[in-house]
This record gives structure tokens, sequence and C-alpha cells, in this order.
């Protein structure tokens, strides 16, 4: 129904005025779109178009649902032997959503950092 909506800016709630870089507001539009996006993410059941695919969460995330994004990886593992790859950071290392900004308080990019780049080194 979003779609059908007159664009509005909602405010984030515990918006840091310190994070310049961060937008203080979404717009009901783009939320719509990225509803979207998830439904057909989570619907997909076809080949993947990639040579591999790297899926890094958080067992501590609250902002993202690791059991479904769990699920839509392990789907998309069973559909595409050998190209996707599932990284969870455990949930007892109290990584949140934003464990790779620098500029974050609760950031925990000693630990996010390695992985990553890990990853980004083994898809060369």
């Amino acid at each position: 129904m979003l779609h059908f909506a007159v664009e509005r800016a909602i405010w984030k709630k515990n918006y840091s005025k310190d994070l310049s870089y961060v937008y203080p507001r979404y717009g009901t539009q783009s939320l719509a779109k990225i509803l979207q996006l998830s439904r057909a993410v989570r619907s997909f059941k076809g080949r993947l178009k990639v040579q591999h695919l790297d899926i890094l969460f958080s067992g501590a995330d609250v902002v993202v649902n690791s059991q479904l994004t769990k699920k839509v990886a392990q789907q998309w593992s069973a559909q595409n032997p050998g190209k996707v790859f599932e990284y969870e950071f455990p949930a007892s290392l109290n990584i949140n959503h934003d464990c790779i900004d620098p500029n974050s308080y609760s950031s925990k990019k000693e630990l996010g950092y390695p992985v990553i780049l890990k990853i980004l080194n083994y898809a060369k």
C-alpha cells in the first residue's frame, strides 16, 4: 500500500547529528520499493547469475532478520550448489547491523573488517 501513498519523509529515531553522512530520514516511496525488492529476493527460486555469492550477517542484528536471511541463503545454496557462502557473526559477539562504520559508537570494526577483507580477497 505504500506505493500508493503520497511521498513523505519520515525522520529516523535516535538520529545523531555527529554522523554527517547519514541521511536523517527516509521516504515512503523508497520504503515501498525496498519492500518490493525484499519480496522478490525471498521468492527467487532460479539459478544465480554470479560465480559466487557471499552473505555476511550477524546473529545479534536487530535490524535485519537473521533467521530469514539464513533461510534465503540456504534456499539459494540448495538451488546453486557451490555458489552461495554464508558467514555469520555469532550472537555472542554482539555485533550490530552497522558493524563497519568507523564513526558509529557501537561499531565493532576490529571484528568486522578482517572477515569482510577475507571475503573480498577470496572473491578476487
